[in-house]
């Protein structure tokens, strides 16, 4: 399978390399800014599947794993508080409390490090709910 990057309800993009992940994602982070942050999926087999918010400094960061139990994951910390961080996922209006989301950058190396191994990434906390 050659990885695909998901955003908005549509479009989508393969990924060949680790470079071309990045140079994709910065411009999307960039509309991000500039619109209204969003979703960003990651699937590098069919078993699994990595998104992450793009668009603010804040970053939610969940990972799905058909094989794995519980089969979503999402990230916790380094915030304690409940302030809402607003998206859009593929389309869709949602929120997010502040405590489940971590770094932007922390984020972009939880899609690196997804995309290199296929594997749920280390570089995280994982709150298993």
């Amino acid at each position: 399978m050659i990885p695909m990057l998901v955003w908005h309800e549509h479009e989508n993009y393969e990924v060949h390399t680790l470079e071309a992940l990045d140079r994709l994602i910065d411009p999307l982070d960039r509309d991000g800014r500039e619109t209204t942050p969003f979703a960003v999926s990651l699937q590098v087999n069919p078993q699994s599947e990595l998104c992450i918010m793009v668009g603010c400094e804040e970053s939610h960061v969940e990972f799905y794993a058909a094989d794995q139990s519980p089969l979503v994951v999402g990230c916790t910390d380094p915030w304690d508080d409940d302030l809402l961080i607003a998206h859009s996922y593929r389309g869709h209006y949602s929120e997010m409390p502040r405590r489940y989301c971590v770094p932007i950058a922390d984020a972009r190396e939880a899609m690196r490090l997804y995309f290199q191994t296929g594997k749920r990434p280390e570089n995280q906390r994982w709150n298993e709910w």
